[in-house]
């Protein structure tokens, strides 16, 4: 009696088969999910369109996936069922979309007051070598004229050899800092404005 042989790709084949496999299915999709831009900073009234992207390393494909949006704060920021943000207060918060499989993903939004002007005050200050000095700084936030010392950034053009500070409008300048009047200057920087004012430290 004659044997059959057969050839060993066709067993493997053939057993493969039976067990309802093929070596396409062993292959598993894997899908990322993002949103763009990952973070963002927005001042009250502005708005930002948020997008949720999938992306499959099997199709090297990018897709909208379908999902929901949420805000963790709606009186910071809310956004609606298109992924557009809208700032409506000042401060942080957090955007999350959900996909219908599930996977999440969320937002770091900054939303800073809408400042239309800045104002620091005295402007041409005099002050003595050794002494201090308190500035303001006034502007139109979210249309309402608002004292912003205390919220403010402040800087100044020249330290004096290290001896000249300023925190919160407060200018601190060191005894002896000076030998001659110098003129430094003061600025305040407040939601993307910028004021400045000149500064006469006298010995």
């Amino acid at each position: 009696m004659r044997r059959a042989f057969f050839p060993l790709y066709l067993l493997l084949t053939f057993v493969l088969t039976d067990c309802g496999g093929s070596s396409n299915s062993a292959i598993n999709q894997t899908t990322s999910l993002s949103v763009q831009p990952t973070a963002a900073t927005l001042r009250v009234g502005d708005v930002l369109q948020l997008q949720a992207v999938a992306f499959s390393t099997e199709t090297n494909q990018s897709t909208t996936p379908m999902g929901s949006w949420s805000s963790s704060d709606t009186k910071i920021a809310k956004v609606n069922s298109n992924g557009l943000l809208l700032g409506t207060g000042d401060g942080f918060a957090t955007i999350t979309f959900i996909s219908s499989s599930g996977e999440s993903m969320g937002v770091a939004v900054t939303v800073n007051p809408r400042v239309t002007s800045l104002t620091i005050s005295p402007i041409n200050a005099t002050v003595k070598s050794g002494s201090s000095f308190q500035f303001a700084a006034s502007g139109i936030v979210d249309g309402k004229e608002q004292d912003v010392t205390s919220l403010a950034t402040w800087n100044l053009d020249n330290f004096l050899g290290g001896t000249a500070s300023i925190g919160g409008g407060l200018l601190v300048t060191g005894s002896g800092s000076v030998t001659t009047q110098t003129i430094i200057q003061v600025t305040v920087s407040y939601g993307g404005l910028k004021a400045s004012a000149p500064v006469f430290v006298n010995p």
